[in-house]
């Protein structure tokens, strides 16, 4: 009863909308984020961490292409753990 509805979407009606042409399409995208990784600490994902589809032909650790399951050790649950925070 105190609300006032609101409109959707909540845009303001005298602001242009943005053109993709106009303000995205030139903008020069950004260097990609690539961790330093130690060959000594990181050893149980160094040779695959940075690979487009990684274990994909290890059938004891993925189930295949699908990647549905993992079957990861407790170490390399460890190191993923580590870098993600």
């Amino acid at each position: 009863r105190h609300f006032k509805r609101m409109r959707f979407p909540p845009f303001d009606d005298e602001e242009p909308p943005l053109d993709y042409g106009d303000n995205i399409l030139d903008v020069e995208p950004l260097e990609s984020i690539c961790m330093e990784l130690d060959q000594d600490d990181d050893i149980a994902v160094y040779d695959w961490f940075y690979d487009h589809k990684p274990l994909q032909y290890d059938t004891q650790r993925v189930n295949g292409p699908s990647y549905r399951a993992w079957n990861l050790t407790v170490p390399i649950l460890a190191n993923l753990y580590r870098l993600s925070g």
